[in-house]
């Protein structure tokens, strides 16, 4: 697997309180922008390919990945029409010719040993699956406030989670996916919840246990709580 996505072009609504002047992936915490700590992991993990995309306060991303002189780096803009999370991927999978593609968001502050967790998921990518998702139990993610996104069910299969079961995962913002996912989607905006519930109702889709600690900083409240341990 040589390419890989980190979803960049989100709103920023839920720390707009931060995202007023910038847009969430260039907001800084210990130092470095969130979008930082994504692109050094797709660096670890030797991705021939970065692809970023962007919309909310683009220039200020456009301009402060240019600096970054990486070559790997390549910028899907979506200034002009916010595709939502599947229509992002989707359209680069297509623009690019990817087959499969690991993608992470960038709310997360990943660490260096979450390397070899990712190792693991891609190197174990089911051949009879055409995605997988990094699910974290709800007791080590921290800035999550629900109730869980997923639940196992049997060989890894997931579904989404509901209060009958006994424990739920979080989706913590890693994926691999194979473009097939996409082949009967007519549109070009759209979530990949519509996605995912698709390949829920066709066993098409595991999930792999990232049991490991992660700091998730989607939210104003989770990002005030961080600088008020700091």
């Amino acid at each position: 697997m040589k390419s890989s996505i980190i979803l960049a072009a989100g709103l920023g609504k839920r720390v707009r309180e931060y995202s007023l002047v910038l847009p969430k992936p260039l907001i800084e915490v210990n130092g470095k922008p969130f979008i930082e700590y994504s692109i050094n992991i797709m660096e670890e993990l030797g991705f021939e390919e970065i692809f970023i995309n962007v919309h909310y306060k683009s220039d200020q991303i456009i301009s402060y990945l240019k600096n970054l002189n990486n070559p790997k780096i390549k910028i899907s803009d979506e200034t002009d029409c916010l595709l939502d999370t599947g229509g992002g991927i989707k359209k680069i999978m297509d623009e690019n010719k990817i087959e499969q593609v690991f993608i992470l968001n960038c709310d997360n502050l990943w660490e260096d040993e979450d390397t070899v967790f990712f190792r693991e998921m891609i190197e174990n990518f089911p051949k009879d699956t055409i995605s997988l998702l990094a699910l974290t139990p709800i007791n080590l993610i921290s800035g999550y406030d629900g109730k869980g996104d997923f639940s196992f069910t049997k060989d890894d299969y997931i579904q989404r989670y509901n209060d009958t079961t006994s424990k739920g995962y979080v989706f913590n913002g890693a994926q691999i996916i194979r473009k097939e996912a996409f082949k009967d989607l007519k549109s070009n905006v759209f979530s990949i919840n519509q996605v995912w519930d698709d390949l829920i109702s066709k066993n098409l889709i595991k999930g792999y246990k990232f049991n490991k600690n992660v700091l998730h900083l989607g939210t104003t409240a989770a990002l005030k709580k961080y600088d008020e341990k700091l």
